[in-house]
């Protein structure tokens, strides 16, 4: 996907900042097509963006909700158009959500997944608690997979909350998908809370906050 974004926003970032995009080739490869991997969004992905979400209505989120969500790891609600699960994070929540309705700007709908963490800090605090899980999922075995990413997400002013956010486009639609993503979650946000806070099992999160601060 990077290649395809790089060839996809010069267009955009050339209306932004000027200039005119690099789109010299070896003399070995003028005349010649360009890969069609650097079409696969257009050619794959895209039209199936175009309808609805394929996971809306389908009953997976209800039934998430119905068989687990009343229990000691997480409790909430599903409907026809997603999930909103809250997981015990120190004396606070974490919030997750799959979501049919937002459209991705390049692969049209699917389902978003986000996990919200229970702290807002200046934007390079998070950013930089973000990049430290990023490396960590990396680097080491989590029992979950990196499908997505962390970063720091703005609430207003410069109070930026920490997140986790995964998006699969239509395209990659498989029964039962949204429920595996959901315990992927659920384990990222105990994963995150021992990572973040490794000597603070003792400690609320009010205090923690404070101590950050």
């Amino acid at each position: 996907m990077q290649p395809i974004n790089a060839q996809i926003q010069s267009a955009v970032i050339q209306e932004g900042v000027g200039g005119v995009p690099d789109v010299s080739r070896p003399d070995a490869l003028k005349g010649v097509d360009f890969d069609l991997a650097l079409q696969v969004v257009a050619l794959l992905y895209a039209p199936h963006g175009v309808k609805p979400s394929a996971w809306a209505g389908t009953g997976e989120f209800e039934s998430f909700a119905d068989k687990w969500a009343a229990s000691d790891s997480c409790f909430g609600f599903g409907d026809a158009t997603g999930l909103t699960v809250e997981t015990p994070f120190g004396d606070h929540s974490a919030i997750i959500r799959l979501e049919t309705e937002p459209k991705h700007p390049q692969l049209g709908y699917g389902l978003l997944a986000t996990l919200r963490l229970p702290y807002s800090g200046k934007n390079l605090s998070t950013a930089k608690d973000a990049a430290t899980l990023n490396l960590n999922e990396s680097a080491g075995w989590t029992d979950f997979p990196l499908l997505g990413c962390w970063h720091s997400r703005k609430i207003r002013g410069d109070d930026h909350e920490l997140a986790f956010s995964l998006f699969i486009p239509n395209a990659l639609y498989q029964p039962g998908l949204a429920t595996h993503v959901t315990f992927w979650f659920l384990k990222r946000a105990r994963w995150a809370r021992e990572t973040l806070y490794p000597d603070t099992a003792d400690k609320t999160m009010l205090e923690i906050v404070k101590s950050r601060a």
